[in-house]
């Protein structure tokens, strides 16, 4: 799952329209790498992959960030999260079973939602560049 995320951040990263060429740093471009798939399970490490891995590019430019963006990316990755850990588990104590066409929509649901956490904070981080 962690690649799978790495992925997405790397080419949305690689999809910045800049007014010039942008290079990476292969040794920080494999620490994201490293980071993402080390940290899958939790949206603060991940928000650091993708911060490595925009820390990785090489310009001929300063770059600098907006604090108050990255943060809102990394409570928008947490609170998008929790949110689809809450529509996947918060039947889970009832005794009668749920049937299996339930059980697949709510991951399905879920997952959307964790989709979803994944993309708004890639962007919103994106935003603070």
């Amino acid at each position: 799952m962690g690649a799978g995320i790495w992925a997405k951040h790397f080419n949305g990263t690689r999809a910045l329209n800049l007014p010039q060429i942008a290079l990476f740093e292969p040794v920080l471009t494999v620490a994201s790498v490293l980071i993402a798939v080390l940290a899958s399970d939790g949206a603060f490490l991940i928000a650091a992959s993708a911060r490595q891995s925009i820390g990785a590019m090489r310009l001929d430019a300063v770059v600098k960030y907006d604090p108050l963006f990255f943060l809102a990316s990394v409570l928008v990755a947490a609170g998008l999260s929790t949110v689809a850990l809450w529509l996947l588990l918060k039947d889970r104590d009832r005794r009668d079973l749920p049937s299996r066409t339930s059980s697949g929509l709510k991951r399905i649901g879920s997952a959307g939602v964790l989709g979803l956490s994944i993309s708004a904070m890639h962007y919103t981080g994106m935003s603070a560049i």
